[in-house]
């Protein structure tokens, strides 16, 4: 395909202004993931793709055999076929292009197709005979996101059927009548009102199986399923499929499952819709046991006998225990049948007796119990059901509907408000409704009838108060699934004093708790825990052995700590374990453990930060202090700076006697991160506070003092404050006072003495193995390599360095800023493709960052442009990148300084002279006074370049030879400067080059340009 064609199709009317140059940067990105063996190809107009099959092309083969093999009567062939078409499947069509004209129309074709190939499948499903269950809560969500279309209706209702559901499948039909009518002024089909019929005649078997009749002497499969007791369903369920599978395979392994899960979780509708489901395969029937109302275990037997001969409940109310317990083996025995026996918690050992009678005794009959603990029986299998899964961060309307939690609040909301729907404006709501309820099924149903007569921005507001909120359940419902209060409280009330003691405590957890931390913030012991999570008041995660309670039950068990008068006592043990857990880490975090401990600190963030809340809350300053200082390294490492501050500035001021030192320490941390926010001004008061301190207070103490002499340009301090970081007896000390002492000699033009220093502290980190101390060490000496012109171990370190912040999952911001120093690098080298990928990157790094770094990516963007040749997007960025910078509190010039440097480079090339001298001019402002030689050498090197422009040679060649002189050596990697020399050497000749360059050693020229008729060449008095 040609270029055009290409820029046409991706940016339609409005490509960028470098539309070659950008389509080049995305094809780059597209060979990079394409797999062996294909190719993109250039070719002198345009690129081919080759070696490769297109996905979309393979399913389309696919979906044709299989619908093929369906219609020429192989059922299992079109299952195979459709299946491995729909696996191709992997979100909607062509999504990231969705927003080019060129997909649209392939979009759509391809996600009908998709859709035709789903209705293919599940009738090859049916017509196999396989369980018709399975694909009512597929065929549920095809209908409603297709309410006019007509085969998922009717596959819907032929599944309904073949479950039992008949009175569901003609409810199918008649929405689906309605619909019609209101929307086209239509009937549906006449094959479609046949099936409805039939359903109505009671051939629900016939309906189930398209064109499989039954054949003489087989029983009909409806009348077989009329046995039981099971109700009618008055809802859709919603978001169980998985689940379902899964208990369906279990029941038809084990002869006793039961369901266990927090109250609220769903667990008898999952229960009753297994059943349903199994019922006709079972020539007895499915029984529904509702134990709720029954309050003493020995009229458990007298329950289950009920449900299944109501008519002889009076022969068995004044039998015993023992006497009823036999009729109901006499009752079951030979029977194939199902017993679900719902609600089990409060009489478990009852229910486990009983159990345990009737499968020894009828070999027959499946027990499927409901509880929020285990019957603890021989043979029991058991299986958990949690919450729905709700989207774990922001998401789109369309995304959040993927997510069972969110279809379940619609389709209830939708029920009881006409027209609710999830879209761009409510998404964030729905999504914080169902996230703060935990996906528990029934507290969002709950919240969904709130929504009758509240928005969901107000549902969502309110559920702090969440008990009082949602109390507006189904009037025929049970009373403690009326109100999420009373299916708490109905939980509580089957615990114990000991777990309700401990359930007390684990409510100060905000994310849950390792085993040790219950042990020691709870007093807790293992029992009692074992017996909180046996009642589905806790879970036990698989993937990090911690235990935690659902939001809404710590809400609750929270209200009991404070009843019983024991918050102060419970939270302040959780504060002094979880500072104790940070002041174990601090150290640690500059030697080789530092992942182990930034993993486990970032575990704990929400107790650390909840631990923080209360020590402040409470007035308790030397915890609060203790833990700030404790965490403040780990904020710097994660680049959590401005959250860093925002808690520093809470503290360091808090009135109580606190040991010095531990205050000195915090004010250190806060000056360090607002340094790192870019607040300067600020940063240096704090600093200044430093200067008397002990160096031996912390590692970081003795740099510090050497930063804020620097700070005040106090020379002589620097001198003297340097020593103590140097001998300091912690090598990590020594090794950064090293890497502080080498920057400081670059800074003065030194730079033999500061490699050297680099690679002494080198020395000291690598086997230290702190990743963010050799991050520092390496991107220092990557540049020193850069300068000799050595850019491939340049580019190489700066990538070693960018790896290290990868694997400490360092902030975006500071990886960025790791990644602008190798796409710096690239660019010098000449690696524009390189450059272009790592900008990519950076923008995606920096997608919700704050104003600082992205205008530190505006100047990026500028050099990368600058480097592709595209001067007047250059321009614009590094003007944009200019705006954003100036005015910002304490900004240092170094980046404003580069994009008018950019600018300087940009605007001569261009030819615009004026402009050029403008910015040179604020460049060389900016340098006033500066002690930083590199700094003014970056200042001379640039107005060699606008020397050039202006054809005044010598005093180019005496600016390079200056920028030589300040920084200690000549930029040996600079395209501009190299740019610069041939062009000078071109126009003077050797001879005179030679002369001019030992004449601006000699006596460096101001980097402020001279008047466009005057010469070049007074000298920098501050220079020498």
């Amino acid at each position: 395909m040609d270029s055009g064609t290409l820029i046409d199709a991706i940016w339609g009317d409005f490509p960028p202004a470098a539309a070659n140059n950008a389509l080049q940067t995305l094809v780059s990105r597209v060979r990079r993931i394409l797999p062996a063996p294909a190719a993109l190809t250039g070719e002198p107009t345009g690129y081919r793709l080759t070696g490769t099959r297109l996905d979309a092309e393979e399913f389309e083969r696919l979906a044709a055999t299989g619908r093929a093999a369906l219609r020429a009567g192989d059922p299992s062939g079109a299952v195979e076929a459709l299946g491995a078409a729909l696996a191709l499947c992997r979100g909607p069509a062509l999504i990231d292009a969705a927003h080019a004209d060129f997909a649209r129309t392939a979009a759509t074709r391809l996600t009908e197709l998709r859709l035709a190939a789903t209705e293919d499948r599940i009738e090859a499903e049916l017509a196999l005979g396989a369980d018709a269950a399975r694909p009512i809560g597929e065929l549920t969500e095809l209908t409603a996101g297709y309410p006019l279309r007509e085969r998922p209706h009717e596959l819907l209702m032929r599944a309904l059927a073949g479950s039992g559901r008949g009175a569901e499948a003609v409810a199918v039909y008649a929405r689906l009548r309605a619909t019609l009518a209101d929307e086209l002024g239509a009937d549906p089909s006449p094959e479609l009102a046949e099936l409805n019929r039939a359903i109505l005649r009671g051939r629900s078997g016939e309906a189930a199986r398209p064109g499989a009749a039954r054949r003489p002497g087989e029983p009909d499969a409806s009348r077989a399923r009329s046995a039981g007791n099971l109700p009618v369903a008055l809802t859709s369920f919603v978001g169980r499929d998985t689940d379902l599978a899964r208990l369906d395979a279990l029941l038809a392994e084990h002869r006793l499952v039961t369901l266990v899960g927090p109250g609220g979780a769903g667990k008898t509708r999952l229960a009753t819709e297994a059943a349903r489901a199994h019922a006709g395969r079972l020539p007895g029937g499915a029984w529904l046991v509702e134990l709720a109302p029954v309050r003493l275990p020995d009229k458990v037997p007298q329950a289950v006998a009920e449900s299944l001969r109501p008519h002889d409940a009076g022969l068995i109310e004044t039998a015993g225990v023992r006497d009823v317990q036999e009729h109901l083996v006499e009752l079951l025995s030979g029977r194939e049948a199902l017993l679900i026996l719902d609600n089990c918690e409060h009489l478990v050992g009852a229910c486990a007796e009983l159990a345990e009678r009737i499968l020894g005794a009828c070999p027959r009959v499946r027990v499927l119990a409901t509880s929020r603990e285990p019957l603890a029986i021989t043979a029991e299998a058991l299986c958990p059901v949690g919450p729905l899964a709700t989207p774990p961060g922001p998401v789109g309307a369309g995304e959040a509907l993927a997510f069972p939690a969110v279809r379940l609040l619609t389709d209830r909301a939708g029920a009881v408000r006409p027209g609710f729907t999830v879209g761009p404006d409510n998404v964030a709501d729905v999504v914080e409704i169902c996230r703060r309820l935990d996906g528990l099924p029934l507290a969002i149903e709950l919240a969904a009838a709130r929504l009758r007569n509240l928005p969901a921005a107000q549902v969502a507001a309110r559920l702090g108060d969440r008990f009082r909120l949602l109390t507006g359940g189904s009037r025929t419902a049970l009373p403690r699934h009326q109100t999420l209060l009373a299916v708490v409280e109905w939980s509580w009330d089957l615990l114990d004093e000991a777990e309700r003691r401990l359930a007390r405590g684990l409510s100060v957890f905000l994310d849950g708790a390792t085993l040790d931390a219950v042990e020691e913030v709870c007093d807790g012991d293992l029992t009692t825990l074992g017996g909180l999570v046996d009642k589905s008041l806790v879970t036990l995660s698989d993937e990090d052995g911690r235990y935690r309670m659902l939001e809404t039950i710590r809400d609750y068990a929270a209200a009991r700590l404070a009843e019983a008068g024991e918050a102060d006592t419970v939270r302040r043990s959780h504060a002094s374990y979880f500072l104790v857990l940070a002041e174990t880490a601090e150290p640690r975090l500059r030697t080789g453990e530092q992942l182990i401990w930034l993993e486990r600190l970032k575990t704990e963030r929400d107790n650390l930060v909840g631990a923080l809340r209360w020590a402040i809350d409470s007035g308790e300053a030397e915890i609060a202090l203790r833990l700030t200082s404790a965490l403040g390294w780990n904020w710097v490492l994660r680049g959590q700076h401005a959250e860093a501050v925002d808690w520093l500035k809470q503290v360091v001021d808090l009135p109580g006697e606190v040991p010095a030192p531990v205050r000195d320490c915090a004010f250190l941390h806060l000056a360090m991160n607002l340094m790192a926010t870019g607040d300067a001004d600020s940063s240096r008061e704090m600093y200044a506070r430093l200067k008397d301190l002990d160096p031996n207070i912390h590692p970081l103490i003795p740099v510090g003092q050497v930063l804020s002499a620097v700070m005040e340009e106090d020379e002589q301090r620097v001198l003297a404050a340097l020593p103590a970081a140097l001998n300091h007896p912690d090598p990590w000390a020594r090794g950064l006072g090293l890497a502080v002492r080498g920057w400081l000699r670059q800074q003065k033009g030194d730079p033999g003495a500061a490699e050297r220093d680099l690679l002494q502290a080198q020395e000291i980190f690598v086997p230290l193995g702190d990743r963010w101390a050799n991050t520092v060490v390496i991107s220092s000496l990557a540049e020193s390599r850069s300068m000799r012109g050595d850019h491939v171990g340049a580019i190489e370190a700066h990538r070693s360095a960018f790896a290290l912040t990868q694997e400490m999952h360092t902030g975006e911001d500071d990886r960025a800023a790791t990644l602008f120093q190798l796409i710096w690098e690239r660019l010098r080298a000449g690696d524009l493709a390189g450059a272009r990928d790592d900008l990519a990157l950076a923008e995606r790094l920096l997608r919700d960052s704050t104003a600082t770094p992205l205008a530190l990516l505006g100047l990026m963007r500028g050099d990368v442009a600058r480097g592709g040749g595209d001067l007047a997007l250059a321009r614009a960025e590094y003007e944009r990148c200019l705006e954003g910078l100036r005015g910002m509190s304490g900004m240092q010039p170094d980046a404003p300084l580069f994009a008018l440097s950019g600018l300087v480079w940009v605007t001569a090339a261009q030819g615009d002279l004026p402009a050029a001298e403008r910015y040179q001019r604020e460049v060389a402002s900016l340098c006033e006074g500066s002690s930083n030689r590199p700094l003014l050498a970056r200042a001379a090197e640039t107005l060699a370049g606008l020397l050039v422009a202006r054809a005044d040679f010598a005093g180019a060649v005496r600016a390079l030879a200056s920028a030589e002189s300040l920084r200690g050596r000549p930029d040996l990697g600079s395209p501009d400067v190299a740019a610069v020399a041939e062009a000078a050497r071109a126009a003077l000749g050797t001879e005179r080059y030679a002369a001019e360059y030992a004449a601006g050693l000699a006596e460096p020229i101001d980097i402020m340009p001279p008047d466009a008729a005057q010469p070049a060449g007074t000298p920098v008095p501050s220079a020498g």
